[in-house]
């Protein structure tokens, strides 16, 4: 989407997190600067990020209880004031004054599990099309994760529909922890990756699996076409009667 709160931003490289410190002793407020490397956290980083996305639960023991939306959103100066309102710091504003998106979100609730819901997401402006698998605990515990977010995102050359229907590898990884610094996780052209591999396949694999069990392909594409994506449909025209040969 054009613009996101915290579960649908983009991951970039170096992060940085400015958060208020105690004033010194001559009243002068200090400022903490957290860096997170997304393209190379470290060997604790990726044991932490490895150890949330084991804790996602697999036999999806689904509630009865669902949510399937649809919407198109235009960023204005109220929705941004409001989305930067509910999370501070956490929402990324477009470059364009009128930018729009549209999008469908798929979530289910849990039963019995320390996650409360799980969450698909696609959505898609002239600039991209982006899938976001987010995984949201049930009660929050200090230095405990919050949610776990997974998300690709392509060129808005290809066709959202099409998108739904594929399988899209995870290019990035998000961990929000409560009262701590997030986890983060993306792929870099630039740099050696190789040992980020098995990282990135636990997170194919969940997002492969979520898939399926939210029945991504069979649901979303027909909502996908009520918000404008896909190639238009071609009306038939109805057929000329044939005239009817003159008698001579």
């Amino acid at each position: 989407m054009t613009f996101r709160v915290a579960l649908l931003v983009a991951l970039s490289t170096p992060i940085l997190f400015a958060q208020d410190a105690p004033h010194d002793e001559k009243g002068k407020p200090q400022v903490k600067i957290n860096y997170i490397n997304v393209c190379a956290p470290s060997e604790d980083e990726r044991k932490e990020m490895a150890a949330a996305l084991a804790r996602i639960p697999i036999k999806t023991p689904f509630s009865a209880d669902f949510e399937v939306s649809r919407g198109h959103t235009t960023q204005t100066p109220e929705s941004m004031a409001f989305a930067k309102a509910a999370l501070p710091g956490a929402v990324e504003q477009a470059a364009d004054s009128n930018a729009e998106s549209s999008w469908v979100r798929i979530r289910r609730d849990f039963a019995g599990t320390p996650f409360a819901t799980a969450q698909y997401s696609i959505s898609f402006d002239p600039k991209s099309v982006t899938e976001t698998f987010v995984f949201r605990v049930r009660e929050f515990k200090k230095d405990e994760i919050v949610q776990v977010a997974l998300e690709d995102s392509i060129s808005a050359a290809s066709d959202p529909v099409l998108v739904a229907q594929s399988v899209t590898p995870i290019d990035h990884v998000k961990v929000e922890r409560f009262g701590k610094s997030s986890l983060g996780l993306r792929r870099c052209a630039e740099a050696d990756q190789n040992s980020l591999e098995p990282l990135f396949k636990q997170a194919n694999d969940i997002a492969q699996h979520y898939r399926a069990a939210l029945r991504v392909r069979e649901s979303v594409p027909a909502d996908l076409r009520r918000v404008g994506a896909g190639a238009p449909a071609v009306k038939a025209t109805a057929a000329q009667p044939r005239s009817k040969p003159k008698s001579k």
